[in-house]
């Protein structure tokens, strides 16, 4: 029998700063909790392989904008203005070696541009541009200091330049954290219900995810999960890739491995288990919504007992917010009694 209940959070703005799970803690999502599992897909391993790593798993990440401006002009005269497009190519090209310097490391933080927005004409020199970037480190301390090193350094460049900045900084998540003996009950399980070639070493990322701030509160491990078609000779693409690879058959393993999955994180559970589990639907709802007749929805929690919020999904009711998406997994029986849902 269970020690106690199990919770799942569903939770939005994931790809958001700081991150929705900050929501979900304030809103009492971690109350009466003493440890918490995520999964990450990592395109990086094969279907099958879990990755483990005790202590920091991910990197900090935080996000910035930076807004320049200047009195624009004729491209036939730019030294009579400020070349608003090239101060900004600039600051791509210099800021993350001015920031290193500063650091005393080269190494010590990863800063990235992601969109760089500047003018609309070939014969006019703009007078704003918006530059946004990414900011990240493995180390606390450096996290720490980043956005006062990242001002510092930005003003180096733009001064002189006769032209004005504006730095947005967003403090982001810190590094995801992995309790030790956690990750090892993790470990055994996962060894037990995949075999022990199936569980190997991850390292740490220099991404970022807002499952940190759950393992700041309770103990916690974040696993990644094996994604890559091992038949698939072709280079093995990143997270967030263009162009995904995908060979037939692809997904259908994935599929096969599932209830193995299942098995293995309620084993950690302490669950008591049937052994084919059938296939069930759960909610998952990206984005912060602000809008309905509800009010303000921060997250959504549900547990095998309470499927109200899916059914009401799938009935509709989340028509008046952004965009709601449902995801399918497999159902494992809890009880003699389960709550079927048909979507």
């Amino acid at each position: 029998e269970l020690g106690g209940p199990v919770r799942f959070l569903f939770q939005p703005a994931e790809e958001r700063v700081p991150g929705g799970a900050l929501d979900v803690i304030a809103d009492g999502g971690l109350e009466g909790i003493s440890g918490i599992l995520g999964l990450h897909c990592d395109p990086k391993l094969d279907v099958g392989l879990v990755g483990l790593k005790a202590g920091a798993i991910t990197s900090a990440a935080d996000m910035a904008v930076v807004r320049l401006s200047g009195p624009g002009g004729h491209t036939a005269r730019p030294e009579l203005t400020v070349d608003l497009a090239t101060l900004a190519a600039r600051v791509v090209c210099e800021l993350p070696g001015r920031i290193g310097s500063i650091l005393g490391d080269p190494d010590a933080a990863k800063v990235v541009f992601g969109a760089i927005h500047t003018g609309d004409a070939a014969n006019v020199i703009p007078s704003h541009g918006e530059l946004r970037l990414s900011l990240r480190t493995p180390s606390l301390d450096v996290w720490e200091r980043l956005p006062r090193v990242a001002e510092q350094a930005l003003g180096e460049l733009v001064d002189g330049a006769g032209a004005e900045f504006e730095l947005h900084y967003v403090h982001g998540v810190p590094p995801v954290v992995n309790r030790e003996d956690l990750t090892e009950v993790v470990r055994e399980a996962a060894a037990a219900e995949l075999g022990t070639e199936a569980v190997t070493a991850a390292v740490q990322s220099w991404g970022g995810d807002d499952f940190a701030w759950f393992t700041r509160e309770v103990a916690g491990c974040f696993v990644r999960l094996g994604v890559h078609d091992p038949a698939n000779s072709e280079p093995r693409l990143d997270l967030h890739a263009g162009h995904p690879a995908r060979r037939p058959g692809a997904h259908e393993r994935a599929r096969d491995r599932a209830p193995a999955r299942v098995r293995r994180h309620l084993q950690v559970l302490r669950v008591p288990l049937v052994p084919e589990p059938q296939a069930h639907v759960v909610g998952r709802v990206p984005g912060a919504f602000d809008r309905g007749p509800v009010g303000p929805v921060r997250h959504a929690r549900a547990a095998f007992g309470d499927a109200n919020f899916v059914r009401h999904v799938a009935a509709g009711v989340a028509a008046p917010f952004d965009e709601f998406q449902v995801t399918v997994v497999h159902r494992v029986v809890l009880t003699d009694r389960t709550d079927d849902l048909e979507l």
